[in-house]
């Protein structure tokens, strides 16, 4: 025996050319088949059923089909069919065929047809008895085996698609002008706001209805140039209260009314003349004032009527606490050498595209050392900035730049700075690094 395999190995390799290998076809891969849906699902004897298919070739592509019953025997060869089935429980089978002649494995869906109602044979009688109605089939609610939409979220603008698919339905609609549909389908969608579609199926049993949401961003309007007032700061000047008013917006600011409280009350009130975008003025109130007590808390207000349309009117105030001076009755005694101190402090704070920026002074006597900034966002923090060196009398314009103010939907949000948040400076007033403003998030 081992002779005869010799032999037949030795023919093998004198008939094969010098230099030649035998080199294998490559492997192809196979189809996959997939059943997409079989409606009704619950099928009498009787009624047309739908068979909905496809299958997938990494290599090639789907040329062939093959339905087939483990009752009925072969059933169909396109991707959707329509046949009717013998009572019974029901495997249905689906192979695919791709361009290379390969068949797929067996995807299977169990389903099971009822028998139709027979009628009952007449007694055999003379005289019939009355033969009674046979009980009829009870009817089940529709069944949505599902309702989605894709993307859940979009632009404003943009598009969605909604797919369905119900059995045992008489009637399908979906609201918000789509209308009347198949009981299987898609349908694209773009609504302007954010939407809620109701699909609702409908049979002699009653009503079904499914939800689904598609978001709609706004897209977010170009910023409109405004004016807008802040008080940089206030000082003491003999018995008169000045302040400098700055026109931090876009636009020019109209004239508008500035009022002073010490201490909570009104003490006096003035007009000021227009202000141009990015200028600055120095204010003072005709009322004579005195330090009470041993301090005073000092606030001015600018644009207290609302006479300007600003970009933002909730920064419009400025608050100062001042220690009132006492003349020592002994010249003799000797007064301590003043202090020079930094004072940090936040004047304005305003979203611009997706950011957060505010104003840093330093109100005090003495440069700053570097410095900690933090935003806070609905009460959480959310970032840091770290603030450079700022002379006495100084100030910057800073931005958080690690964080971006954006919402779902536009919505007010309570935006607070605060600064010096580390106290790395030693300051004449550690009760004024905080405000607090209400900004619009899109």
């Amino acid at each position: 025996m081992k002779r005869v395999l010799l032999l037949v190995l030795a023919v093998v390799v004198a008939v094969l050319p010098a230099g030649c290998l035998v080199t294998p076809e490559p492997e192809q891969s196979p189809p996959t088949a997939y059943i997409d849906g079989i409606s009704p699902s619950s099928p009498t004897e009787g009624d047309v059923i739908s068979f909905i298919g496809h299958g997938t070739d990494e290599d090639g592509t789907v040329v062939g089909y093959r339905w087939s019953s483990s009752i009925d025997g072969d059933l169909g060869a396109t991707a959707s069919i329509e046949a009717q089935l013998s009572p019974g429980n029901h495997v249905i089978s689906l192979m695919v065929q791709d361009n290379h002649g390969h068949w797929s494995e067996e995807v299977r869906r169990s389903i099971t047809v009822a028998a139709a109602a027979q009628e009952p044979e007449p007694e055999p009688t003379p005289t019939p008895t009355p033969t009674p109605d046979p009980t009829p089939e009870v009817e089940e609610a529709p069944v949505v085996n599902f309702f989605t939409a894709a993307p859940g979220e979009i632009d404003e603008g943009g598009s969605a698609t909604l797919a369905w698919e119900v059995t045992g339905a008489d009637s399908v609609t979906i609201d918000h002008g789509v209308g009347a549909v198949n009981n299987a389908g898609v349908t694209v969608i773009s609504p302007s706001d954010t939407t809620i579609y109701t699909l609702t199926a409908t049979n002699s049993v009653g009503n079904v209805e499914v939800s689904v949401v598609v978001l709609v961003n706004p897209a977010v309007s170009p910023d409109v140039d405004k004016p807008d007032l802040v008080v940089t700061s206030i000082v003491r000047d003999g018995s008169t209260i000045k302040y400098t008013v700055k026109n931090q917006g876009t636009a020019n600011a109209g004239p508008s009314n500035s009022r002073v409280f010490v201490d909570g009350v009104e003490k006096a009130a003035h007009t000021i003349g227009s202000l141009a975008a990015g200028a600055s003025r120095t204010e003072s109130f005709s009322f004579t004032y005195e330090c009470s007590g041993t301090s005073d808390v000092v606030t001015v207000q600018v644009d207290k009527d609302n006479m300007v349309d600003e970009s933002n009117e909730d920064n419009n105030t400025f608050t100062d606490t001042w220690y009132c001076i006492f003349v020592l009755p002994d010249p003799g005694i000797i007064l301590p050498p003043i202090t020079l101190q930094p004072d940090l402090t936040v004047t304005n704070v305003w979203a611009s595209g997706k950011r957060i920026h505010y104003t840093i002074e330093n109100i005090g006597s003495l440069a700053s050392s570097p410095s900690t900034s933090r935003l806070y966002v609905s009460g959480s923090l959310v970032t840091s900035d770290n603030v450079p060196t700022i002379a006495a009398g100084g100030s910057l314009d800073r931005e958080f730049p690690h964080y971006v103010f954006n919402c779902l939907f536009p919505m007010m949000k309570t935006v607070a700075v605060e600064v010096d948040a580390e106290d790395t400076n030693n300051e004449s007033n550690e009760l004024n690094n905080l405000m607090k403003v209400s900004l619009l998030c899109k």
